[in-house]
């Protein structure tokens, strides 16, 4: 696959100048793959990738977290052992399994391992890959995900 990226003001001899010349993407300065700026705090789920900082090390945390649901869309029955059939199946929770407690009718304490550098890293990957799964599998929508507990899982 060959990917041409477009320069401003470059003109080929004999061809109209309003056609701008194409150049291959690397001499254009176009990136070929996904773009992450350094700045970019970047949560690592339960994968098996490597830090992304050479010389730090990853960590098994255990994180518990408790999601409050909207009320609408109504959760129903279904709902939830879709929530909770997800998240067991979902590869970033390779580590362990998960483990979910529907504690009141829209509250449910899920805990799960994951691999991070540091407890905050861990708290915001759980975060997000529960957000994810309640929105776009369960179709359960969140209203809140407060982290109860992170502890190093050894």
């Amino acid at each position: 696959m060959n990917v041409c990226g477009v320069t401003k003001g470059a003109c080929v001899p004999g061809q109209d100048p309003g056609r701008q010349h194409k150049r291959p993407a690397r001499e254009a300065g176009l990136a070929l793959g996904p773009v992450r700026s350094p700045a970019m705090p970047r949560p690592l789920p339960a994968t098996g990738r490597q830090p992304e900082v050479p010389g730090s090390q990853l960590r098994k945390f255990e994180v518990t977290v408790c999601l409050i649901a909207e009320l609408y869309p109504r959760l129903t029955n279904a709902r939830r052992w879709n929530f909770q059939n997800a998240i067991t199946a979902d590869p970033a929770s390779r580590l362990g399994t998960p483990t979910v407690l529907w504690d009141m009718l829209n509250e449910a304490t899920v805990t799960m391992e994951c691999m991070a550098c540091d407890a905050a890293a861990a708290a915001e990957s759980v975060r997000a890959l529960i957000r994810r799964t309640a929105e776009a599998d369960a179709q359960i929508g969140v209203r809140e995900i407060k982290v109860v507990k992170i502890s190093p899982a050894d």
